[in-house]
């Protein structure tokens, strides 16, 4: 290594430094902000006499195929006691590749209990260049130009969306994407915000009240 090399090392190790140690000072930072607001969460879950997990990978890898996610984790899972069973509320996190550039997204998650099994449906608002009738169809034209529905058995999703339940979706969730699976229905809020678990209880509450019971008859296996 000649002289110059050697001058030029000294004069950069020192930047090298500090910016491993900056690092490590933003990711403690980090990670403190992480954990304070875990607890946050925890204790105010604690004060309602709600569950609360950390983290549940199963939940999230079912909720990421649901909204075609992958490598979703859900975590800080509000376990919230209702009429119907027990509702889950999470934060649902990945990580999304844009370029080289790798960012860590997130939303909230509400899974209410339905009382029997339905197939797979997914809805969510149709889009700037959506197609009204690539899906499955309703009488009411207005609510397909509003809502993409797609399902695993369009016989069974027809028995879901009667009117009541297209109003409901039209007042009340127009904008809005939710999936069914099972015997739980998924709603996607765009932020976690423990203070808005109580209204997306309600919300699924009313929606789930309105579907008929002869759904789930249809989805029984005969």
């Amino acid at each position: 290594m000649n002289l110059a090399s050697e001058r030029e090392m000294s004069e950069t190790m020192p930047i090298v430094i500090m910016v491993i140690v900056v690092a490590i000072f933003v990711g403690i930072l980090g990670f403190a902000y992480e954990r304070q607001k875990r607890d946050e969460r925890r204790q105010w879950a604690k004060s309602r006499g709600f569950g609360f997990t950390e983290s549940d990978r199963d939940l999230g890898r079912q909720t990421g195929r649901l909204f075609r996610i992958g490598g979703a984790t859900a975590r800080d899972v509000l376990r919230i006691p209702t009429c119907a069973g027990e509702a889950l509320y999470y934060e649902l996190v990945w990580t999304e590749s844009y370029g080289d550039d790798r960012r860590t997204e997130a939303c909230a998650i509400l899974r209410y209990p339905l009382p029997g099994p339905l197939p797979l449906m997914r809805i969510k608002p149709e889009g700037l260049f959506g197609l009204a009738d690539n899906d499955l169809t309703a009488e009411w034209r207005e609510f397909n130009r509003e809502f993409d529905v797609k399902t695993d058995d369009e016989r069974v999703g027809q028995a879901v969306l009667t009117k009541p339940v297209q109003e409901f979706l039209m007042d009340r969730l127009r904008g809005e994407r939710l999936a069914f699976d099972g015997d739980g229905v998924f709603l996607w809020i765009d932020r976690y915000d423990v203070e808005e678990a109580a209204r997306c209880v309600k919300l699924m509450e009313e929606l789930a009240a309105l579907i008929s019971a002869a759904a789930y008859e249809r989805e029984r296996p005969q």
